[in-house]
């Protein structure tokens, strides 16, 4: 499967969290701002970078309403590999999520795929637009994520 180029990149490397050792799980939040450019179907975002070996055990996002229109909107959160656009996988952690959905006040949802997936090299955990929003609206999502980092597969 081809994937897009990467149109926006918000990642902070020097903002990724530390490990805390083999097992230990640690909660990864972080709050973005999406432009209304963001919500076009198939534009994948970088939203930060994570190190190699980290383990997923959990998530949780949360959004403001980013579609104001007829509810349209789908959000898929993924990894990208080793550079901003080598991709592995748009959707490994969420899959058409219909958080900042018309109407859902925002919505929330929890990890829908890859518990226990761990990524071998460092890599972007990312969002897309799986189907754009019918009438895009700026707002902030908000991402938490429970992993082991460093963790040994």
């Amino acid at each position: 499967m081809a994937f897009p180029a990467l149109d926006f990149n918000i990642a902070d490397k020097s903002d990724t969290p530390s490990a805390l050792g083999f097992q230990g799980v640690q909660d990864v939040y972080k709050a973005h701002s999406i432009s209304t450019g963001m919500l076009a179907s198939g534009i994948v975002t970088a939203l930060f970078w994570m190190p190699a070996y980290t383990r997923y055990v959990g998530l949780y996002v949360n959004s403001d309403d980013l579609d104001t229109g007829a509810a349209a909107l789908a959000i898929d959160i993924g990894i990208a590999g080793v550079s901003d656009t080598t991709y592995d996988d748009v959707d490994a952690l969420l899959d058409g999520s219909t958080v900042g959905q018309a109407g859902t006040g925002g919505g929330q949802t929890i990890l829908q795929a890859a518990a226990g997936l761990t990524v071998p090299v460092d890599h972007y955990v990312t969002f897309t637009a799986a189907t754009a929003a019918a009438t895009a609206a700026a707002g902030t999502f908000r991402i938490g994520i429970q992993c082991v980092l460093g963790a040994q597969s």
